[in-house]
């Protein structure tokens, strides 16, 4: 539990606690997503690297560089950027023409400043660690990184099983959870999601859960539950899912969930981690 607690303060943490450290993943590189970076300390080489667009940083060549230099156009000024915090919100992958040795198939991070919304364009050299100019806090890998953090539960009246994701704490560090049961009548998985309402609505219903493929799990007859708190009303609802709707959390993370009329936005990183720990019920 301990473990668990510390897992939920790191998250949490300000940007001025977080530890960053230089980690050159080369090929690996889809362990960025969802990850925070800066630029390193003292780092100039911005040269053909950042853009204010995927259109020119695709380009071979191109001299619309973000926050370019007056007298060296095709730089990026560094001041601009220092001590800047951004996520690694998707990778543009071109993996399949890496190979062909055009720079034109380096990957493209998109990068958003986590404080202004602020978007920026880096080309990713897998080849070439003196061209990546950032230090990272944290990197986001495969489903064994994150399976320590599921938890057993007995169920000794039903002499069954409960092998969960985290679920403990405020919305905001468990906005939705996964609960794989196992009893006499077979293993099933449940979906637990959590939202705040401005008042109390009894008798309502319906639940439709947005994944960041563009799919939907619907329940239009979802039972809601609510629950007043000092900060205003918690919402809840459980819904058991069919082996189609666990294929579609395995395949891609979720966006957000709404509960009657109360939506909640899923942020990146807990969407990722949590479809790692999805993968990680399914193998058990």
């Amino acid at each position: 539990m301990l473990r668990l607690f510390s897992i939920f303060m790191l998250i949490t943490l300000s940007v001025t606690a977080q530890e960053f450290d230089f980690e050159f993943l080369r090929h690996d590189y889809e362990k960025y997503r969802f990850t925070e970076v800066k630029l390193r300390p003292d780092f100039t080489n911005l040269d053909y690297a950042l853009y204010d667009s995927l259109q020119h940083c695709r380009q071979l060549v191109n001299h619309h560089v973000a926050y370019p230099l007056r007298d060296k156009r095709y730089r990026t000024d560094p001041s601009k950027i220092q001590d800047r915090v951004f996520m690694v919100d998707e990778i543009i992958d071109q993996r399949n023409i890496i190979n062909s040795g055009s720079p034109l198939g380096y990957p493209v991070f998109l990068l958003r400043d986590i404080e202004t919304g602020d978007t920026l364009y880096f080309k990713y050299n897998p080849n070439s660690m003196d061209r990546f100019p950032f230090v990272v806090n944290g990197v986001a890998g495969d489903e064994l990184e994150f399976c320590h953090l599921l938890k057993k539960k007995e169920m000794p009246f039903s002499e069954g099983e409960n092998v969960h994701t985290p679920n403990r704490g405020t919305i905001e560090q468990a906005p939705v959870s996964l609960h794989r049961i196992t009893d006499a009548n077979g293993t099933h998985f449940n979906i637990h999601l959590r939202t705040y309402g401005t008042r109390p609505h009894s008798r309502v219903k319906g639940v439709t859960i947005y994944l960041r493929d563009g799919s939907r799990i619907s329940r239009k007859n979802a039972t809601i539950l609510f629950t007043q708190t000092k900060y205003g009303y918690e919402y809840s609802a459980i819904i058991k899912l069919n082996p189609d709707e666990l294929q579609l959390l395995l395949q891609s993370s979720i966006a957000k969930h709404q509960l009657y009329i109360y939506n909640y936005d899923v942020p990146k990183k807990f969407g990722h981690q949590l479809m790692m720990l999805t993968r990680c019920l399914k193998k058990l």
